[in-house]
Parts: C-alpha cells; structure tokens; sequence
C-alpha cells in the first residue's frame, strides 16, 4: 500500500510539473500561429490596396470583405482564430485608416501579450497591435 501511494505521489508531482508547461507551451503556439495569421492577412489587404488603389470598404465581424475572397484565400477568415473570436476588417473605424482585427477573442491576455511581443512593443494599450472597442487591431494604416 506504501508503495502505491509512493507511485501515486510521485505521478502527481511530474505532472503539478508538466501540467504549467504544457499550459505555456499551447498558449505560445496560439499566439504564434495568430501572429502569423495576422501578417498574412495584413499583407492580403495592402496587395489589394495596391492593385485597386484603396482599401476594401469596412465590414463586420466574420464577414469577407468584398473583393478580398481571392487574397484571403490561404486564411480562413470565416472560421474562428486561433485566439478565439472573429477575424474583422477595420476601415476608417477606432481611429485608424486600415486595420486587421480580432473580434471577441477569448484567449488570456498572456496569450495576447505574446501576440503583441511579436508583432510590436509588448503594450496592449499602444504601438500597432492594440486593444480597440470588443478586440484588438493589428495596425495596417493609422
């Protein structure tokens, strides 16, 4: 019986271990794969705005842009982030000209703050990837 809860013990303090870092592990590859997802679709808006000389009109949340099908291709943007939430076009709103969003996302603000330390400054509150009205906006054109 000693010996059982010997084992037991000892199982239980590898994973109170493993259990965090794995917690880390998933919220770092989240945030990666949003900070990829995000350029990728920076880069989608500013080619069309370069072949058509603007930017697609603003839409809601969830919605493709009109025009952008094609160079939204590799994303899903009906589908939802790998941050939780709706992907969402920003034009002419929160005080920018052009932005990438996430609407309602519900990953932590740890994963957020990943986010932002790969994509700007680390501070949700400024720089070019910052919170805005139910999200946050990776800045195109300010």
């Amino acid at each position: 019986l000693v010996e059982i809860l010997t084992v037991v013990a000892i199982i239980g303090l590898l994973a109170a271990i493993a259990v965090p870092n794995m917690i880390r592990s998933q919220t770092a590859a989240q945030a990666g794969r949003y900070a990829h997802d995000v350029r990728v679709a920076m880069d989608s808006f500013m080619e069309f705005a370069l072949m058509n000389g603007q930017y697609p009109a603003d839409t809601t949340p969830g919605i493709v842009p009109p025009g952008m099908e094609e160079f939204l291709r590799p994303l899903h943007w009906t589908a939802p982030t790998s941050l939780g939430g709706e992907w969402d076009w920003d034009r002419g709103v929160f005080g920018i000209n052009a932005g990438v969003s996430v609407f309602g996302p519900t990953a932590s603000m740890a994963a957020l703050e990943m986010v932002d330390a790969q994509l700007d400054d680390g501070d949700l509150t400024s720089g070019a990837f910052r919170e805005r009205a139910g999200g946050f906006v990776a800045i195109i054109e300010p």
